[in-house]
């Protein structure tokens, strides 16, 4: 039995990681966050191996006294873009194996950056073992090794905002609206601008087909490294109900969100207009992966999945989290989860837990 100390253990996101691990491991679990009421009372209700301890994530001295003694780390505080490099380097100067749910895509090169840290260190860290990315990476992984080799991989997700009304995730959704994103087109990375070209996509049910737009996210800077030969990795996402999407672009093209204080004091203003009117929409999201072989019109195999945010997203996170625990996971330096998992094996654990992920319909 191990020691897991999940980073913001109490949000929309890592509460899901703390009750799989609880649930499904045998390991004890200390939840770390700044909100002490909410992370004690979800202590209380899991039982003697769950315990809460505040954490400012802001303070370095702080993340480090509170990681001492634990066997491995998840990190779970968004938005990713501020948070995700100080919890890596917190668990690298602890020497604790280490996963999180960044789904920032401009998080992910400063990540990248403490590979050589963390090859020195001996320490295995992995970056994104999410929905999305995490999920759709395997997915794309699973789909490329069964057509021998993709040369174009599209993912695609859609978020219900009635499925997670936190603050963070609010804040998210607008960062990776806004500005230029990355893609891989071409054989090259490039830059495009988000919310724009949008492509009708046939989402699960319950979801109707369904516009998506450039987000940034980090598979189009993982994947085309860890999946030889592919030359197009692209990510668009959508929102239900529709009228999501068109109040982000306004917001966007006000300027309400191209400073940090900005983005953060716009993400506050929505959040408390959505508890007040309602945010609509399905209580569900999920995500559409195709790959088309080389030379070919159309994509010729893919996977969905579908369920609620914060399953999606914990639940890989505790599923990796157990592995570097128990030291099934040893390979030192940074890693997005398509360099280290095993598909087939990880998507029979999440159907363990409920979440099937399917052959997209042709």
């Amino acid at each position: 039995m191990a020691r897991i100390a999940v980073l913001g253990g109490s949000g929309d996101m890592g509460q899901h990681v703390v009750q799989d691990l609880i649930e499904n491991t045998p390991h004890e679990v200390t939840i770390a966050d700044k909100d002490e009421p909410t992370s004690q009372a979800l202590a209380n209700s899991l039982g003697d191996r769950a315990q809460a301890l505040p954490v400012d994530a802001t303070d370095p001295t702080e993340l480090d006294q509170m990681l001492e003694g634990h066997d491995a780390a998840v990190g779970c505080i968004g938005p990713f873009h501020r948070f995700a490099r100080p919890m890596a380097k917190a668990a690298l100067r602890q020497g604790i194996p280490y996963v999180d749910l960044c789904d920032d895509h401009d998080a992910v090169p400063e990540l990248l950056t403490l590979d050589e840290n963390a090859r020195k260190a001996d320490t295995p860290l992995i970056t994104g073992l999410g929905w999305t990315p995490g999920l759709t990476n395997l997915m794309a992984k699973k789909a490329h090794h069964e057509i021998g080799g993709a040369s174009r991989i599209r993912i695609a997700w859609i978020g219900g905002a009635k499925d997670a009304q936190g603050r963070a995730v609010i804040e998210h959704t607008l960062h990776v609206l806004t500005g230029k994103v990355p893609s891989f087109e071409g054989g090259e990375p490039i830059q495009v601008p988000a919310a724009t070209a949008p492509e009708t996509v046939h989402f699960p049910e319950p979801f109707d087909p369904q516009k998506a737009v450039y987000c940034g996210h980090p598979e189009p800077l993982t994947l085309p490294e860890n999946l030889e030969g592919v030359q197009s990795v692209t990510v668009k996402g959508s929102l239900t109900p529709a009228w999501n999407i068109t109040l982000a672009k306004a917001l966007i093209q006000a300027g309400a969100t191209n400073t940090p204080a900005r983005l953060k004091r716009t993400a506050g203003i929505v959040h408390k207009l959505e508890s007040i009117l309602g945010a609509g929409g399905h209580p569900a999201s999920g995500a559409r992966v195709d790959a088309w072989p080389k030379n070919a019109e159309e994509p010729s195999t893919g996977f969905t999945v579908v369920g609620r945010m914060g399953r999606l997203t914990g639940i890989p996170a505790s599923i990796g989290a157990d592995l570097l625990a128990r030291g099934e996971i040893t390979e030192a330096g940074v890693h997005a989860p398509e360099a280290l998992l095993d598909p087939d094996a990880f998507f029979s654990a999440l159907s363990k837990r409920g979440i099937e992920v399917n052959p997209a319909p042709r």
